[in-house]
């Protein structure tokens, strides 16, 4: 059973609709903040890594197994919550609303549930190939799901290249917060390469943009089903975690036009409805964003 943190309702809240958190992660305790401040009734649902959102004042909180292995606790506990508006705060959260929508009551109500466009822009292959359909300029990239396809492409990459995960919260499941790996050459390639298609993992070679933690800027925006956006903003990254190619650990709010303007140009393109963080690189050289 999950472990219950704290119960508490805000004054005021009425029978207004409960909101529930998921997953919070990194920025799920601000949410949390802001939605009590405005009394709404508020239930947080965390795993270990998150737990501490659980305990904001003035939410119910639940601390839960980790997903995936605790799916059967965490599709129970949203049963016996009953009618709510869910989100969530990471990509392994929306996985298990995609995959689990079908077992939700239909009085949950979720971005996740209403098509299958979270899911094909949770995985960089095919979001890369949204990308490229909208217009909007993406690294060299090549996928690899086979040694064979490694071998392959170790010949073809230019170096400096990335590899990384197509899914990036099944990566950190086995490979921790270093989801992003550096290659210099080929040797390097191929020895990163076999390691992740040992844990069975479908990997994706990029070629390396130029340029420092500050380079990486992130346009974040509410789309609405009419198209419109309620809610946008961008921000640079100060510090990352790990260094170069990890999650924003200090961020400063910046105009952003062209990250906003390209991350209208995808989410209009896949007909997005949600929340999105959609990240992009200056190249250091070049000036240009990918």
């Amino acid at each position: 059973m999950p472990v219950n943190v704290r119960r508490r309702t805000s004054r005021g809240a009425g029978d207004a609709l409960r909101a529930v958190l998921l997953t919070p992660f990194n920025g799920g305790l601000a949410v949390a903040r802001h939605l009590v401040r405005a009394g709404v009734p508020l239930t947080v649902l965390a795993g270990h890594s998150d737990a501490f959102t659980a305990h904001t004042r003035g939410a119910e909180g639940h601390q839960l197994e980790d997903l995936p292995h605790g799916r059967e606790q965490w599709r129970s506990t949203l049963q016996s919550i009953g009618g709510c508006a869910l989100m969530t705060g990471g990509d392994v959260g929306s996985a298990f609303l995609v995959e689990e929508r079908d077992s939700l009551p239909p009085e949950v109500r979720t971005f996740e549930s209403q098509d299958d466009v979270h899911a094909d822009l949770m995985g960089k292959r095919r979001a890369y190939d949204i990308a490229l359909e909208a217009g909007v300029r993406v690294p060299w990239t090549a996928a690899v799901s086979t040694h064979a396809e490694l071998e392959r492409v170790v010949e073809e990459a230019r170096y400096p290249c990335v590899l990384k995960p197509d899914f990036s919260h099944l990566w950190r499941a086995v490979f921790g917060d270093d989801r992003v790996l550096l290659a210099n050459g080929r040797d390097e390639l191929a020895k990163l390469g076999r390691a992740a298609l040992e844990g069975s993992l479908d990997l994706l070679v990029s070629e390396y943009v130029p340029g420092g933690d500050t380079a990486m800027e992130e346009a974040i925006v509410v789309r609405a089903r009419d198209g419109s956006y309620p809610v946008e903003f961008g921000c640079h990254k100060l510090r990352q975690h790990p260094s170069g190619f990890g999650a924003a650990s200090l961020c400063e709010v910046t105009p952003a036009e062209e990250s906003l303007a390209l991350a209208r140009r995808l989410l209009d393109h896949a007909g997005y409805v949600g929340v999105a963080g959609i990240e992009t690189k200056r190249h250091a050289e070049t000036g240009e964003y990918y």
